[in-house]
């Protein structure tokens, strides 16, 4: 789930964030990272203090891919980190 990913030590994360294995045979959008802020397609995320903002532009895919990212990138230990309710629901899923 969102939640093992945003937790995943380095050695761990995938190289893709799919929502289905249709996405296989899709195009896979770019995340550029930034330390503690990354960007996907329209989406975008940064973590600022100990809170993770995700804009509300974008697919629910890409900002997930996004917020993933920016945790990623922070630095931080993701216990450390106030993260949304809604960056944890994963895309396509109630």
């Amino acid at each position: 789930g969102a939640k093992q990913l945003f937790s995943a030590p380095p050695e761990a994360r995938p190289d893709y964030i799919l929502g289905d294995l249709r996405g296989l045979f899709e195009p896979y959008p770019e995340t550029k990272t930034r330390r503690g802020s990354a960007r996907c397609a329209d989406a975008a995320a940064r973590v600022d203090g100990a809170e993770l903002i995700v804009d509300d532009r974008g697919t629910g895919l890409d900002r997930l891919r996004a917020a993933v990212h920016a945790v990623w990138s922070s630095g931080r230990a993701v216990y450390a980190l106030n993260i949304p309710e809604r960056a944890l629901r994963l895309p396509g899923l109630p």
